[in-house]
């Protein structure tokens, strides 16, 4: 049988968090009660990611009466008040287990998730490495604030395009090296490649397919160029036909490489 205890504050918000926290009874009374929760002796194999990027822990934690709640509930009341069930509102409003101003971690408001996110881009990118993309046309701040961003689209587009800056950064000087044999300025092609909020992932084809011939040229093993392909996929990108008679290639490494570009470019997201 399944835990039949009562749950408190299980929601998914769908609007943005509020810029201010409400800092009422009901937020204070839930701070409060939250502090006197032990843990669950259980764990979840994964965390909870509200879409503020809130993180929630990986347990439970039980409330002096046994109601079970997770580690965002003073972050909901406070941020997603508008996203609390009325009779869920009521049910704190008669705690009786005291009040408690909440502090920054127990709130996760957007100042605290967006300088999280900022430390988190800094720290996966190296300075050398994020110098060359800002001089190239990156508008960090901006990629920050659309890695929280309540646009589906918007959000998808910044997770790609974070997660091929951080893979692209061990590659950083062959693929300036591979703009230049394309005749590709690099500010030029920034100005297009790293536009936000949509930057334009058909940019990346060209130099991507002169690094993925550098890699082979050089004796190096193709198939990590390939892999960023599925970064680049969109209903507006094509394959490059270049990228099919790559895949002709007499070279056995460069032919798998452009077979594996060619799937990460049409692969279809489950």
């Amino acid at each position: 049988m399944g835990d039949t205890r009562r749950r408190l504050l299980f929601i998914e918000p769908q609007e943005p968090p509020t810029p201010r926290a409400v800092l009422d009874s009901v937020t204070r009374k839930m701070c409060a009660a939250f502090r006197q929760a032990p843990k669950s002796a259980y764990a979840y194999g994964g965390v909870h990611v509200c879409r503020c990027r809130a993180i929630s822990s990986c347990v439970d934690y039980l409330l002096p009466d046994g109601t079970i709640t997770n580690s965002l509930c003073v972050h909901y009341v406070a941020h997603h008040r508008s996203s609390v069930p009325d009779d869920q509102l009521r049910t704190i409003e008669v705690f009786a287990w005291g009040e408690a101003d909440p502090d920054e971690n127990e709130l996760a408001g957007p100042e605290t998730i967006a300088s999280a996110t900022s430390r988190m881009f800094a720290r996966s990118l190296p300075d050398d490495a994020l110098r060359s993309w800002r001089e190239w046309g990156l508008d960090a701040d901006a990629l920050c604030s659309l890695l929280g961003s309540y646009d589906t689209r918007e959000r998808k587009d910044a997770e790609d395009l974070f997660a091929l800056l951080r893979e692209m950064k061990a590659d950083l000087r062959p693929f300036s090296s591979a703009l230049s044999r394309t005749q590709l300025d690099c500010k030029t092609w920034g100005a297009d490649a790293l536009r936000l909020p949509h930057w334009n992932r058909g940019a990346w084809l060209k130099p991507m397919i002169e690094l993925l011939r550098a890699s082979d040229a050089e004796g190096r093993i193709p198939r990590h160029v390939a892999w960023r392909f599925c970064h680049l996929r969109g209903p507006d990108v094509e394959i490059p036909t270049v990228l099919w008679q790559l895949q002709e290639s007499a070279d056995v490494s460069l032919k798998a490489a452009a077979s594996l570009a060619i799937s990460q470019l049409t692969i279809t997201d489950s």
